[in-house]
This record gives structure tokens, C-alpha cells and sequence, in this order.
């Protein structure tokens, strides 16, 4: 059910307080999934709390007139620990859904079907860039971010689903990214594949003369498919320009790191900081850590991140590492009150996502 409830949560025409009703669901209905997670990350926990005393501490002494965006915090982390294995399949069977209405979305020629969202009518565009599906979601970068999700989801709970619904899910997952067409998800999400293709099978594809020959194989037709396609993907990834661009994000950068030089200690005291960017307008930093450390400077960043890297095992270290790679040129986590973090929040202390059986 909370699987249900996040994914309605994440649709762009549902409010986000909505986020309060999932806590109270769990705390109605799962209270001893949340304690049992709490107790074994009391010290995460604790840590989360004290830091957002901080925060609180650094607003009222900068004068911010209003609360410090971590004020949520806590709560996103006990969302996150009232999240079961069951909730990863029900999301990820909603993802898949919505991924079809991507692709419906980008056949049709719109951004969306939802009336809240900004609908672009760009059936005339030649290029993927002006051409991005949002699902249902709210933008086609929250809705890339949940379908990247999605296929971590599909990787936790692969001894739970057939060979081929995990194909079927996974090519649509794929194609939903694709229509997306958010360059970071697009590239991280082929690399996430290849990497847990190689993992998943390396005895076999590094210890058989056959799993040699079929990496081989697999390089060659790569090669020759690259160099066939080259031109059209460079053209499609630099938005027709010559040279692949970042979306005014240098731009944007230089002007956080002007701030965050100016105010390194304690940030714009823990307050959501934004930048002027075009006419009129303002732009966050397109970049989770660059956020970070711009809205709270070194020293409440410092512990944050030490906090999380301290959770960081095996087991979650691959999904988290993408989380990060993704946050280096988005701003996926870190907002403490979105789906992203909710998710990563679980990828990172919740015990029984990782558990076949759940009592």
C-alpha cells in the first residue's frame, strides 16, 4: 500500500503535503516496520535530528523568515523506514505504467496529459531534447529520477520476478527513460545496466570460453553500432549544436560558487538558495551537493555527509554511487521532502527492502 501511496504522491496534480498522508498511513498502520528500522538506525537517526537543530540554529541566527527546508527531514527518513519489499514491487508495477504513458506522450507529441503540468505541444521537433515526456510526473527529470529508481527496484527484487517480466519490465522502464530524454538518467541508466549485466553474470562471461567470446561479441556489435550511429547521437545529445552542452549549468555553477565563497561556513543559513538566472528569473544549482553546501554551508554539510557515507554497504553501494552520479548535474536528493529522497533514504538504512521474507 505504501508502495501505492508514494507513486500517487509522485503525480504531478497531487499536492505535496500528500507526502503527510503517507506518514500517517505508516504511522497508522506500520508502526512496527518504522520502530524496528528506527531502533536499528537509531544513531543515523539521532544524527538526522541533531543536524536539523542546526539548521534551525543557523536560520535564526541569519534572520531567515522561514523554516530551514531539512525541518522535514525526519520524516521523509521515517517514510523511508516504513517502506516493505512489497512496496518496491507495487512501485515498480506503476513506474511501468507510467513509463508506457511516456512513450504514449512522445508518440503523440506532448510533454504531458496531465492539465498541471507545463504541456508543450512539440510534435514538430526534430530533436529528443525539445521533444521530453514527463509522464505523470511534474517534469521529465522527476519522472527520468523515478524510473531510475524503478530499475533499482527491478535489480532488489530479481529472485522475486520471472526472466521474462524482468525483460519486459526493464526494456519498458528503458524505453520510458528514453523519452524522457534526460541526458544524465539516459546515460547513468545505461551504464547502471551494463554494470549489473556484468556483475550478475561474471563468472560466466570472465570464466568460460563461451562468456569470453560473447563479451567480445557484444564489443564488436557496440563499435560497429556506435560508429554507425555517431553523428545522429552526437546531434541528438548536443540538442543539434556542435559541441555537447551543459545546459547553462556552468553558468549557474559559477554563480553558487561566488556564494558559497562569500558564505562558506554557514551558507545562506540553511535556507534554500537560489541564483539569478535569465530574465527575471532564478535557478536552484542543478547539482544535489553544490545545494547543499550553498544553503548550509561546510560545517552542517560536512556532518550530513559523513553521516550518510557512514550507511554506505555493499549491499546499497552501487544504487547509492548512482544516486550521487546522478546528483552531480541534478538536483535529485537532498531536498528533503521529495520522492528521491524518500527512496534513497530506504536504499540506505532500511533493513527489510533487502529481506525476502517480512514478518
Amino acid at each position: 500500500m505504501v508502495g501505492i501511496l508514494l507513486f500517487i504522491a509522485s503525480i504531478s496534480i497531487v499536492p505535496i503535503y500528500f507526502f503527510g498522508i503517507v506518514f500517517l498511513y505508516e504511522l497508522a498502520c506500520r508502526r512496527t516496520v518504522i520502530y524496528n528500522n528506527l531502533i536499528a538506525n537509531r544513531t543515523f537517526f539521532f544524527s538526522i535530528i541533531g543536524i536539523v537543530v542546526l539548521c534551525l540554529f543557523n536560520s535564526l541566527i541569519h534572520g531567515a523568515e522561514k523554516l530551514p527546508n531539512f525541518i522535514l527531514l525526519p520524516i521523509t527518513v521515517l517514510i523511508s523506514f516504513g517502506i516493505r519489499r512489497e512496496d518496491l514491487r507495487y512501485f515498480l508495477i506503476l513506474m511501468v505504467f507510467e513509463a508506457v504513458v511516456g512513450c504514449v506522450e512522445q508518440i503523440v507529441g506532448v510533454s504531458s496529459f496531465l492539465p498541471s503540468s507545463d504541456v508543450i505541444d512539440f510534435s514538430e521537433e526534430e530533436l529528443l531534447y525539445f521533444r521530453k515526456a514527463a509522464g505523470l510526473s511534474n517534469g521529465p527529470a522527476t519522472f527520468s529520477v523515478k524510473l531510475l529508481i524503478a530499475l533499482f527496484s527491478l535489480s532488489i527484487l530479481s529472485d522475486d520476478i520471472t526472466k521474462k517480466n524482468k525483460l519486459r519490465y526493464g526494456t519498458i522502464l528503458v524505453l520510458g527513460i528514453i523519452s524522457s530524454f534526460t541526458r544524465t538518467v539516459v546515460l547513468l541508466g545505461v551504464i547502471y545496466l551494463i554494470l549489473k549485466l556484468v556483475i550478475n553474470n561474471k563468472n560466466f562471461l570472465f570464466s568460460t570460453i563461451k562468456g569470453k567470446l560473447l563479451v567480445v561479441s557484444i564489443c564488436v556489435l557496440i563499435g560497429v553500432f556506435y560508429i554507425g550511429i555517431y553523428d545522429t547521437l552526437l546531434f541528438q545529445l548536443a540538442r543539434g549544436e556542435d559541441t555537447v552542452d551543459i545546459s547553462g549549468r556552468d553558468v549557474v555553477w559559477e554563480r553558487f560558487f561566488v556564494f558559497i565563497e562569500n558564505n562558506f561556513w554557514f551558507g545562506n543559513g540553511s535556507y534554500h538558495y537560489n541564483v539569478p538566472y535569465e530574465v527575471g528569473g532564478t535557478a536552484h544549482a542543478h547539482n544535489s551537493f553544490i545545494q547543499l553546501l550553498a544553503d548550509n554551508g561546510i560545517i552542517i554539510t560536512t556532518l550530513f555527509m559523513a553521516n550518510i557515507i557512514l550507511k554506505i554497504k555493499k549491499r546499497n553501494i552501487i544504487y547509492i554511487v548512482f544516486f550521487f552520479l546522478t546528483g552531480i548535474a541534478q538536483y535529485v536528493i537532498f531536498w528533503a521532502y521529495s520522492i528521491a529522497d524518500v527512496f534513497f533514504y530506504a536504499l540506505l538504512c532500511n533493513n527489510l527492502i533487502w529481506k525476502k521474507q517480512l514478518r
